[in-house]
């Protein structure tokens, strides 16, 4: 009799640290979205220490720290155009306590220009944006261009030196998106830092420029340090110019990808539970009404709201599509 009475008090001490263990989760997997995160959370840069990529995901990192009350560790592995950060991240455990900083260049460009990458969009799920940079097109304030039909008129005729961040990034392929479809020809110059792209349009370096919007080039557009022949986006953003046309309207949008620019989100490897990623997403939402977020990295920079990881996803498959459109494939 004492020994039925042991085994009935040990099962339902055994199924009660069972349910306990349900209810609560484990870090595998929480199972319910108030447990997590439990320990810190390490989030990968794929860029290097300083960049500018490296700066928006320390201070999104801090704004998660407080947001959800532990520590965010930001973990910086560069190389292959963000491929190697990109492949640890789409590899690990996903139990949320790994993160990414991506972005279309990281996630949709990279993989569909270098058959060795082994991740695509579908081996994240993202939970919303952080940055939009939108590529402008600009010239120095003396140029002989002032329209987009002007450089491309004149680069039919002779090779207009750009100065971008590369073949392989997203101001780079505005210059290609030109070159392929209206015959522009082009000899693309990767610059040192960002202020060497305004120093050398104004020395007459370089014909013309293709720049991301970030904290340094904003003053470009507002002020007009320089003058901006296009921006390569859907619409103008709020912040510029009146008169500021976009390649669209300038008639020029024949070939170019359909992100509004380079968009920059936080991504968790895919198999994440719901329960996570919907925590995480309530952070991103509330640190886009973070005023010293959004002080840091300039409003002109921080995505839009309504940029939520159903946009993210839709925009990167969208980006996809237009690239295979253009012959080049994606793994």
């Amino acid at each position: 009799m004492r020994r039925n009475t042991w085994i009935v008090t040990a099962a339902a001490a055994l199924l009660a640290t069972t349910s306990a263990c349900a209810q609560s989760g484990d870090d595998s997997g929480e199972k319910t979205e108030s447990s997590y995160p439990k320990r810190a959370v390490k989030l990968i840069v794929p860029f290097a220490p300083g960049s500018s990529t490296d700066v928006v995901g320390r201070v999104w990192a801090d704004c998660y720290e407080r947001q959800l009350g532990k520590a965010f560790t930001v973990e910086n592995r560069d190389g292959g155009s963000g491929s190697i950060g990109m492949t640890e991240a789409a590899q690990a455990k996903p139990d949320g306590y790994t993160l990414v900083f991506g972005s279309t260049s990281s996630s949709t460009l990279t993989p569909a220009l270098n058959p060795d990458v082994t991740y695509d969009i579908d081996s994240f799920a993202p939970v919303g944006a952080v940055t939009l940079s939108y590529p402008f097109i600009v010239v120095a304030k003396d140029s002989p261009y002032n329209t987009l039909e002007d450089l491309v008129t004149a680069g039919q005729k002779k090779t207009l030196s750009v100065t971008d961040s590369g073949v392989s990034t997203i101001s780079g392929l505005v210059g290609d998106g030109l070159a392929k479809n209206f015959g522009l020809k082009i000899k693309h110059v990767t610059p040192s830092s960002v202020a060497e792209i305004k120093r050398g349009l104004e020395q007459g370096d370089y014909d013309f420029g293709v720049s991301n919007v970030t904290p340094e080039t904003v003053p470009w557009i507002k002020d007009k340090q320089l003058k901006v022949l296009a921006i390569a986006s859907e619409e103008a953003p709020d912040w510029a110019p009146a008169d500021t046309p976009t390649v669209i309207s300038a008639g020029y949008g024949k070939g170019q990808l359909p992100a509004a620019g380079n968009l920059g989100f936080i991504a968790a490897p895919a198999g994440t539970s719901p329960a996570i990623l919907k925590r995480l997403e309530k952070a991103n939402e509330a640190c886009h009404n973070d005023e010293d977020a959004v002080k840091l990295l300039g409003e002109e920079v921080v995505s839009p709201e309504g940029y939520d990881s159903a946009k993210v996803v839709s925009l990167m498959r969208e980006t996809v599509k237009t690239l295979e459109e253009q012959g080049i494939s994606v793994s």
